[in-house]
């Protein structure tokens, strides 16, 4: 075809009349290039990055309800594997009572921090364990 000659014998005349006339190429490689460029388009996914904004993430707060709580009971049972009976131990009863009087949110503290409290209690029992078994023995026998 005339655009094969084109391409093969006259290709950088064909050139200069295209940007002079601001003509788009015709030649078989040129637009092979352009479809290829085109179907390359396709491939890559656009973001939204321009488009979408943070924002503060804001937790929502339930309204208390005698169904909300014994669903967010029966759901703390269920993920943290505990038995039943956990919910009436005398334990369980005044950690809620006393969360129920906090005026905001609840600080809970991290796993170590708690870790580290629990292993602090257990040394302050010991030490008060030793201080109340802390018995002299008397090495002499003698009758009184």
């Amino acid at each position: 075809t005339l655009r094969r000659h084109l391409q093969c014998h006259h290709k950088h005349r064909y050139y200069k009349w295209c940007q002079k006339e601001a003509f788009k190429s015709k030649l078989p490689d040129d637009v092979t290039a352009r479809k290829a460029n085109i179907v390359e388009g396709y491939k890559t996914q656009g973001t939204l990055d321009g488009c979408v904004q943070m924002g503060d993430v804001v937790e929502r707060v339930l309204p208390y309800s005698d169904d909300a709580f014994r669903a967010v009971t029966i759901q703390w049972l269920v993920e943290t594997d505990q038995p039943i009976s956990a919910l009436e131990h005398p334990a369980f009863k005044k950690m809620i009572q006393l969360a129920s009087r906090a005026k905001g949110v609840i600080k809970i503290s991290r796993r170590s921090t708690t870790r580290r409290e629990i292993i602090n209690l257990f040394h302050q029992h010991l030490r008060d364990l030793k201080r109340r078994l802390t018995v002299c023995i008397s090495l002499l026998c003698r009758p009184f």
